[in-house]
């Protein structure tokens, strides 16, 4: 009640042909963990399925690469659950490889389009400082024959000094556009002088000179109507490729189902590891099971197996205990307690669980802090209303409410309210003191 449930260790010994359904059996059971320690290395050397590995990991990988291009959910297998052969498995990952090949020239196409995206927008916002000006940006950048022009930012409270330094030179400074901290300027004085001494002029005043992106050298206006145009057509591209992308996704929609089934019903094999071993015709996979499902495994195999097997089981030993995976189950009602539990940490083998003890300390204590009749009435109505969102948090919500509306009857409390009901023990705003302590 107060700790995991006690567990065995599992030996199932099968024909080699009978893996493969063993493993779909007792991951339909959902209480089987593998155990992947090294056992009987001399008697059963092999560890099956090395290939069937590599081929499921190559095509789950494909298949994920996939649905992050695509909108693709693969929909929950129902009905019997076979074993997938090898060769189907190889088919498939064959068909992934080729359905990758498509959504890699998505992906690609997707990369240029936003690497086009920042590309504009980086544009926009250099142009952005431009927008005062009304000539050619592309007149401002490089020396021309009789006239020399600089373009950069200065720190705001060197402008003035560094006007007055560059006019003893026979240079002009116009400030262009201010931000928080620098001005924008261009610095403008004859051409093809010697012995100048703009840049030494420059550096001490903490001068950096800005560069004019060819794609801007225009008038302002007619740079950023280009940009426009470029985004049009950016938008226009993204558009174009996600109706492609749709269609794709369309006609290879069942494929794609297939595959995730195939993947799916693979997915037990692949998780066995090193757990199962085997020798030829004979293979033995270990692991751990709550005892209370030890005859449901043992008839469930007994049922499904075309063959027959040796199923043995046995307690944990002492030094075994730090490996044995801790199993919870708690009816509707403590399940939400144990979610927020399970937030601090999961109890090992052996240790206590604390949920049942924390829902009544928790429901006790909201009852005790939160102690009315209308209040908790409120609360539960509330849950019922979102059940369908709450899921499995909704018992939460109505403890919470009936703990709320029992200690609001011992207090005489109703919607704040105390003098309407007769309170069972005690009103708290006649003797808070007593409360408090």
């Amino acid at each position: 009640m107060f700790s995991p449930l006690p567990m065995k260790h599992l030996s199932l010994q099968v024909l080699t042909e009978d893996l493969p359904s063993a493993s779909m059996i007792l991951a339909g059971l959902n209480s089987f963990s593998p155990d992947n320690r090294p056992y009987a290395e001399q008697a059963l050397p092999d560890v099956p399925g090395q290939h069937f590995r590599e081929c499921y990991a190559q095509a789950k990988a494909r298949m994920d690469k996939i649905a992050s291009q695509v909108e693709f959910t693969p929909t929950l297998h129902s009905g019997e659950a076979t074993p997938i052969t090898e060769q189907e498995l190889e088919q498939v990952n064959q068909w992934l490889g080729k359905a990758w090949e498509s959504c890699s020239d998505f992906e690609e196409t997707r990369r240029r389009q936003l690497e086009e995206r920042r590309s504009i927008d980086q544009l926009e916002t250099t142009l952005a400082n431009f927008h005062n000006l009304h000539i050619d940006l592309g007149q401002l950048q490089g020396d021309k024959q009789f006239l020399e022009t600089t373009i950069g930012m200065v720190p705001r409270n060197q402008v003035s000094q560094l006007k007055d330094a560059l006019g003893l030179d026979n240079y002009l400074l116009f400030p262009f556009h201010d931000s928080e901290n620098e001005s924008h300027v261009i610095i403008v004085g004859i051409g093809g002088r010697e012995g100048s001494k703009l840049k030494s002029v420059l550096d001490t005043a903490g001068f950096r000179p800005l560069d004019i992106p060819p794609e801007l050298h225009a008038h302002p206006e007619a740079a950023k109507s280009r940009l426009i145009q470029r985004m049009a057509a950016v938008e226009e591209a993204e558009k174009t490729l996600e109706q492609t992308i749709s269609a794709w996704s369309e006609s290879s929609g069942q494929e794609l189902q297939k595959a995730a089934r195939i993947l799916h019903l693979a997915a037990p094999y692949v998780a066995l590891g090193e757990a199962a071993r085997h020798c030829g015709n004979l293979s033995r996979l270990q692991g751990w099971v709550p005892a209370e499902d030890i005859t449901l495994v043992e008839n469930t195999l007994r049922e499904k197996l075309p063959n027959t097997f040796v199923l043995e089981s046995r307690d944990p030993k002492p030094e075994e205990r730090g490996l044995v995976p801790s199993v919870m189950r708690h009816n509707r009602l403590f399940r939400p307690f144990s979610s927020l539990v399970m937030q601090y940490g999961v109890p090992r083998y052996g240790e206590v669980n604390p949920t049942q003890l924390f829902a009544l300390t928790y429901t006790l204590m909201f009852g005790m802090m939160f102690g009315d009749v209308g209040h908790g009435a409120v609360i539960i109505a509330v849950s019922l209303l979102m059940r369908h969102k709450l899921g499995s948090f909704t018992p939460f919500g109505v403890v919470a409410g009936l703990s709320s509306i029992l200690f609001g009857f011992l207090y005489g409390s109703i919607f704040g309210y105390e003098h309407i009901l007769h309170a069972l023990w005690i009103a708290p705003l006649t003797d808070p003191l007593y409360m408090l302590t």
